[in-house]
C-alpha cells in the first residue's frame, strides 16, 4: 500500500507547453491523470535535474521525451469511470482500440516524431493513490494531474527512493505483463538491479505463469503466445536461480540447427538447469 505521497506544482514553461497539447489537454479536463512511465521520466526533470545545468530546461527536456519515444514509451492517462474515457474522445479524434486503451498519436517536440496516448479503458480507479496500488511495480508509481488550471507531479516517496537506487522493485504478481515488464525495465528504464524482496514475488509470477493462473481481470490476456520468451528472458537476466526452471519442464523447446549437420532439439528447461550443474 502506498504510504507517503508528494506533491509537486510543475511550475516550469517547457513541462507546462507540453502537457498542454490538445489531445492531453481534452483528457485532463475529463477528470484523467497521466501514471507510470511518462511521469516517471517527467519526474527526473521537475525533481532531479539542477536547475543550473548547461543545457536549456527544454533541451533537457526533449533528451529525456526522446528518449522515452524511441524506447517505446507513451502515455497512459487514467480515469474513475468509462464514460470519463468517452468524454476524453473529441468528435474527430482518430483512434484505436487495443485489449485495455484507446490509442492515439501526438506529436512530440521532435519533428517526425510522434507520441502514442492511451486512454486506459480496462481498470478504472477512484484517484491517483488506488491507481498506484493497483500497479506492478513501485517503480511505476508518479502521475501527473491538472487542477484549476495547474499541473501538480505526484509521487511515492519510496519510488523516488528506489530510482536513485536504480532498483526495481515489483509490489504484485497478478499480471501476466509484468515478466515482460521486468525485462524492459532492467533494460530500457535505467535501472541496474531487482531489490531482494521483489524476488520471492518474480518466483511467485513464474508459478502462475507455468500454471496460467492470473487475476481474473486479466481473462482478456492477448499476451499468452509471447510469455514463453518474457519466460526466457528473465532467466537470461540471471535474477532467479535456474532451478526454478523446473516449474516450466516440457513446455519449451531449445531448437540447434547445425550448419552442415542435423537439427538438435532439446528441452529449454532441463539445458538451464543442467548449464547451472555444469558451470
Amino acid at each position: 500500500m502506498v504510504k507517503n505521497l508528494t506533491e509537486v506544482e510543475i511550475i516550469d514553461e517547457a513541462v507546462i507547453s507540453f502537457l498542454s497539447c490538445p489531445i492531453i489537454s481534452k483528457a485532463f479536463s475529463v477528470g484523467g491523470w497521466i501514471a507510470g512511465g511518462f511521469p516517471r521520466i517527467i519526474s527526473k526533470f521537475v525533481i532531479l535535474e539542477h536547475p543550473l545545468a548547461e543545457k536549456a530546461h527544454h533541451e533537457i527536456l526533449n533528451d529525456y521525451i526522446f528518449s522515452y519515444i524511441n524506447k517505446g514509451g507513451d502515455v497512459d492517462f487514467f480515469f474513475s469511470n468509462e464514460k470519463s474515457v468517452s468524454n476524453a474522445l473529441s468528435s474527430d479524434t482518430h483512434y484505436h482500440r487495443s485489449a485495455f486503451a484507446n490509442n492515439m498519436w501526438t506529436t512530440s517536440p521532435f519533428e517526425h516524431a510522434y507520441l502514442k496516448i492511451q486512454l486506459v479503458n480496462k481498470f478504472f480507479y477512484a484517484d491517483v493513490k488506488e491507481s498506484f496500488n493497483n500497479f506492478d511495480f513501485l517503480n511505476s508509481c508518479y502521475a501527473i494531474q491538472k487542477r484549476e488550471g495547474k499541473f501538480y507531479l505526484i509521487y511515492d516517496e519510496e519510488a523516488l527512493s528506489a530510482d536513485i537506487r536504480k532498483e526495481l522493485v515489483i509490489k504484485n504478481s497478478n499480471s501476466p505483463y509484468t515478466l515482460s515488464r521486468v525485462f524492459k525495465y532492467l533494460n530500457t528504464r535505467n535501472l541496474e538491479k531487482i531489490s531482494g524482496e521483489s524476488i520471492d514475488i518474480l518466483v511467485d509470477l513464474l508459478i502462475k505463469s507455468a500454471s496460467d493462473i492470473f487475476d481474473s481481470r486479466y481473462s482478456f490476456n492477448l499476451f499468452k503466445p509471447y510469455l514463453e520468451n518474457s519466460i526466457k528472458n528473465i532467466f537470461k537476466l540471471g535474477i532467479v536461480e535456474p532451478e526454478e526452471a523446473i516449474y516450466f519442464l516440457g513446455r519449451f523447446k531449445n531448437v540447434r540447427h547445425e550448419p552442415y549437420g542435423p537439427t538438435y532439439v532439446t528441452d529449454w528447461a532441463s539445458d538451464v538447469i543442467a548449464s547451472s550443474v555444469n558451470s
